[in-house]
């Protein structure tokens, strides 16, 4: 599958979008709508941080990815996404995009990402 370039962040212990993160839904859905993905596979992909129990930051991470799809669903008003070969996964904290040493770091780790097929 391929990275969109496009992500979604979240604060610490969060499934809420940031406000950036919610520009970033409109122009996904604004993709979708224009029939970009049709016939592809697309796959909503959560992670978080290395802080807390693996457990614990894999559902966090499924949140996010759900609340990414909730948000891009509601944005994407003219087209019938369940139609769409959609799905959700969870990493949790596995692979960070950088380092967990910092605020920064784990910021950045706390995302979700959009992968097509």
């Amino acid at each position: 599958m391929k990275r969109l370039s496009t992500s979604f962040r979240f604060r610490a212990g969060s499934s809420e979008l940031d406000a950036q993160s919610l520009s970033n839904v409109q122009q996904l859905a604004r993709a979708i709508e224009t029939g970009v993905y049709d016939e592809r596979s697309v796959s909503f992909v959560g992670f978080s941080d290395g802080q807390g129990p693996a457990d614990g930051n894999k559902q966090i991470a499924l949140r996010r990815a759900n609340t990414v799809l909730a948000a891009v669903k509601k944005a994407a008003e003219t087209v019938d996404l369940d139609t769409l070969n959609i799905s959700v996964e969870a990493f949790g904290e596995a692979l960070p995009m950088a380092c967990d040493d910092s605020a920064w770091g784990r910021q950045v780790n706390r995302r979700v990402e959009v992968w097509v097929r």
